[in-house]
């Protein structure tokens, strides 16, 4: 990789401020001055440090997030604003998300640009748990815990897999399913004559939701959380 890309990959800085970065002699690569950005430098041999301070290469990124309420789970849209303007760093770095949630949902978004990663836990050959927090109005039936372990079948048809679900008081309960289909929670509460006002995911595999992240805060998942998910 060049070494003007490099800089831009890894300090998120724009082109103008990474050639600034190499005119003013700021730049160092296995610990020579260097000022030509067409350098090449190998991303998990070479060292390159600004300021002295070293530029470490992560192949990939690996973000948590809590979702706000309102903002579209997408990369770009034209009309509505996306989780990505909550994101003010990797700017060069092709993220995706990990399993969309609706644009009134909350809570726990995963956001990488590990292809394969994407693949393992949205593939339905894997059947990740996914546990939510929900707010229903209704009358949460007597049966519905083994309506769900049945399979709730949707209003166009589908049967969905095995999914539980466990009323915590009143009218709030926790849903754990192992797919992903269009408002499946909202669809599956509709079957069952509840309506969802509140909508919130919780965890996803046995990662759950850091509750210290504000909302629309993020963070990088730990090596455990990494480990686990990828099991």
């Amino acid at each position: 990789m060049k070494l003007i890309k490099y800089l831009e990959f890894v300090t998120s800085a724009d082109l103008k401020t990474c050639e600034r970065y190499l005119k003013e002699k700021r730049i160092k690569v296995n610990g020579i001055i260097t000022v030509k950005p067409n350098t090449v430098v190998k991303e998990l041999k070479d060292q390159v440090m600004l300021d002295n301070e070293v530029l470490e290469y992560e192949e990939y990124i690996y973000l948590m997030m809590n979702k706000r309420s309102g903002y579209v789970s997408a990369t770009e849209d034209n009309f509505q604003v996306t989780v990505f303007e909550d994101i003010k760093e990797f700017k060069k770095r092709p993220l995706r998300i990990v399993g969309r949630l609706d644009k009134d949902t909350e809570g726990l978004l995963l956001i990488t640009d590990d292809g394969d990663f994407i693949h393992h836990l949205t593939s339905p050959k894997h059947n990740v748990n996914k546990t939510y927090f929900v707010g229903f109005e209704g009358v949460y039936p007597e049966n519905v815990e083994e309506l769900f372990k049945e399979g709730i079948t949707l209003d166009d048809g589908y049967k969905c897999l095995p999914a539980s679900i466990k009323r915590i008081k009143n009218s709030k309960c926790e849903i754990t399913i192992q797919e992903g289909k269009f408002h499946q929670i909202k669809r599956m509460c509709a079957a069952c004559g509840m309506k969802v006002t509140y909508l919130k995911r919780l965890s996803i595999g046995d990662v759950k939701l850091d509750e210290s992240l504000n909302s629309g805060e993020y963070r990088r998942l730990t090596k455990e959380e990494l480990e686990s998910l990828k099991k």
